[in-house]
């Protein structure tokens, strides 16, 4: 693939540049409007994560910004490789590093962040590159104001299909 450069424009004595797409809006989320969440109840979930107040503070804004957060997701088969990284908790509460599939350390994101966009109202899609097995769907919504646990067990079960493509 031919790299387009720019070019100097001697007459004008100025360089041109080749065009650049520009983005243009398709509309709103969920008919119009973003689920809300009370701000208090995010609030107080936020506070339960044991987060720095500064953090908490960049999540709600976040949310004001963002009508809608898309994940590209890979469940190819390369995600069963096992060079990934897990936290896990042993016995008494000790935290250690154990080896993982790429899917399973991708997993652990989804939850975190499906359990945020759940409790916060933050519309989430979740799209697979490849149809997932079990059950579910390809595109998967969280955030969208319904049961936050509901959102968050359908997220699991997503997970649970594990990589299916080539």
């Amino acid at each position: 693939r031919e790299r387009t450069r720019p070019k100097r424009d001697e007459a004008r004595g100025e360089m041109s540049y080749p065009p650049v797409a520009e983005g243009i809006p398709v509309g709103d989320v969920a008919g119009g409007q973003a689920p809300r969440v009370q701000r208090q109840t995010s609030e107080g979930f936020l506070r339960n994560l044991g987060m720095p107040p500064g953090i908490n503070a960049s999540f709600l804004r976040s949310n004001e910004s963002f009508p809608l957060r898309i994940w590209i997701i890979d469940n190819s088969g390369s995600m069963q490789t096992t060079d990934g990284k897990r936290i896990m908790r042993g016995p008494g509460g000790r935290e250690g590093v154990v080896d993982a599939s790429r899917w399973d350390e991708l997993g652990d994101s989804l939850i975190w962040h499906a359990t945020l966009a759940a409790n916060l109202g933050a519309p989430t899609e979740l799209r697979l590159l490849n149809p997932p097995g079990g059950g579910s769907p390809q595109v998967l919504s969280v955030g969208m104001g319904g049961d936050a646990a509901a959102e968050v067990d359908a997220v699991k079960k997503l997970i649970k299909s594990g990589p299916t493509g080539r």
